[in-house]
């Protein structure tokens, strides 16, 4: 008997660990976000090609902007291209930056193939302190506008 409440037991934090696990990157760093506290949190709204020609400095490095071959504009970190997914690609617009100390949030609007300039996605990138990206999630065009964890607005 004592066995069964010990599984029981155990069960409950195995399944609260799953539900936090399975919580959408940009939901996760939305509460994240509003736990740091007020003052501490350095933010960066941006429009691509208006008012980040220098980039930003960030604890990670620092975030600029470049053209692909295709003409789309492109984040960097240190000079270098973040590894973005193909499916998650496209021409990045106005969106956010948010610098957590030892990993920076991208926030975008982005227009990839499949997207109209009137419907763009929201891409969220997690960049680590190594400057590369370690996690992404992407809402496409027809749902961003109706998507509750959008960390771009």
């Amino acid at each position: 008997m004592k066995i069964l409440i010990i599984a029981a037991t155990l069960a409950l934090p195995l399944s609260a660990v799953a539900a936090k696990a399975s919580a959408e990157l940009p939901c996760r760093l939305k509460a994240e976000i509003a736990a740091v506290k007020p003052g501490k949190l350095k933010t960066h709204k941006t429009e691509v090609g208006r008012n980040d020609q220098k980039g930003f400095k960030t604890s990670v490095g620092a975030v600029s902007w470049d053209l692909d071959d295709l003409g789309q504009t492109i984040p960097l970190i240190n000079g270098k291209r973040l590894g973005i997914s193909k499916p998650n690609q496209g021409s990045f617009g106005n969106g956010k930056i948010y610098d957590l100390g030892g990993k920076v949030v991208l926030a975008y609007q982005v227009i990839r193939m499949e997207d109209s300039e009137s419907d763009p996605s929201n891409l969220t990138l997690l960049v680590g302190p190594k400057g590369a990206v370690s996690e992404q999630f992407l809402v496409a065009g027809e749902k961003a506008a109706e998507y509750t964890c959008s960390l771009v607005k």
